[in-house]
Formats: C-alpha cells, sequence, structure tokens
C-alpha cells in the first residue's frame, strides 16, 4: 500500500511542478495505448482497426507538436538536436496519417 501511496503522491508533485511534461506523458501513454489496440485488432483480422491506428497518431503528433512548442518557449541544453528531431517525427508522423487517412477512405 506504501508503494502505491509513493507512486500516487510522486505522479501528483510531478504533475505540479511540470504540467505541460505530465500532460505529454498522458498523451504519450494514451498513443501507446491505442496503438497496442490496434496492435490487437490487427492480429485478430478486426474490420475496423484503421481509427485506432489514426487516433493513436494523433495522440502522438499532439504529443510531438507540445515538445517542440515547449523547446521553442524554453530552450533545454540541446535546442537543436531535440527541435531537430521532433520537427522530423512530426512531418514523418503527419505524412504517415495523410497516407493512411487517405488509403482507408
Amino acid at each position: 500500500m506504501r508503494a502505491c501511496q509513493f507512486w500516487w503522491r510522486t505522479l501528483v508533485q510531478e504533475s505540479r511542478n511540470h504540467p505541460p511534461q505530465f500532460i505529454e506523458l498522458v498523451m504519450g501513454v494514451l498513443a501507446l495505448g491505442w496503438f497496442m489496440i490496434w496492435g490487437c485488432a490487427l492480429i485478430w483480422q478486426f474490420s475496423v482497426s484503421w481509427p485506432y491506428l489514426i487516433l493513436c497518431m494523433s495522440y502522438t503528433t499532439g504529443t510531438m507538436a507540445s515538445i517542440l512548442v515547449r523547446q521553442l518557449v524554453v530552450p533545454s541544453s540541446h535546442p537543436q538536436v531535440t527541435q531537430s528531431t521532433m520537427a522530423v517525427l512530426l512531418l514523418i508522423n503527419l505524412l504517415l496519417t495523410c497516407c493512411i487517412t487517405l488509403g482507408t477512405t
């Protein structure tokens, strides 16, 4: 029980101290969850698996955009690396989202 209280208090404290990073973490975890649902739907061959992938990619896009904006507002110790990585990942994710959306319509 103490371990659960420790994790809960740490989560609450971090959400108060670093709200943008907490939101990015929540969005990342949700994106991972939607990706796992998409993978299970793909394995079990459900016909409605593409919406889960698109939802996962939109959460990932939102997370990457949030990280990019945060780095632009408050620069980190490695701004060029972080900004270029986020920009490339954002472009790749947007291209995949467009291709999947166009392919399923």
